[in-house]
């Protein structure tokens, strides 16, 4: 019996284009680590600016307790509340934008697993709609008692209906 060795021809061009996309996809992969870093840290950011936005409202509602009769302060802390209100309003809107979107993806659900997926992917996005509209709803009715605007009361109420029966039709 005879041996023969055989070599394969060896192409430098399809090595060094192998070479290339295996540094394309690992500079990818970093891209792709750091954007879901980026949003992770954006998240986190709304998330906080949201229970800060909560806890300044508490401290204006013990300020509010003691000194309700000064007028240079409820009229400071007045435009505190506002711009809480118009931020929880747009958070409002964009978790609305969100959730929806989340369930247009995944309409045809076809078993448990996916729609417990589809679950767990909107359940942080309602937690966080749930305090957006409490804190809209708590900068209204602090809006009405920093103006002493009393009258108002059932307007605002008619709102925080609204909003409620967004939320549940969501």
């Amino acid at each position: 019996t005879t041996t023969t060795n055989s070599v394969i021809p060896f192409d430098p061009m399809t090595m060094v284009v192998a070479a290339a996309l295996i540094s394309i996809d690992k500079k990818l992969d970093t891209l792709q680590e750091k954007a879901e870093e980026i949003l992770q840290f954006l998240k986190l950011e709304k998330q906080s600016r949201q229970r800060g936005n909560l806890n300044m409202l508490a401290e204006i509602m013990e300020e509010y307790k003691r000194d309700c009769n000064n007028e240079k302060t409820c009229a400071l802390r007045l435009v505190a509340v506002q711009d809480i209100k118009r931020e929880a309003h747009q958070d409002i809107l964009f978790y609305q934008e969100q959730i929806a979107r989340k369930v247009q993806e995944q309409k045809a659900i076809h078993g448990m697993q996916k729609a417990q997926n589809l679950l767990d992917s909107v359940m942080n996005e309602f937690y966080e709609y749930q305090l957006a509209s409490y804190l809209y709803a708590y900068t209204s009715f602090m809006e009405v008692m920093l103006q002493k605007s009393f009258e108002a009361a059932p307007a605002v109420a008619e709102k925080m209906t609204a909003h409620a029966k967004k939320y549940t039709e969501l």
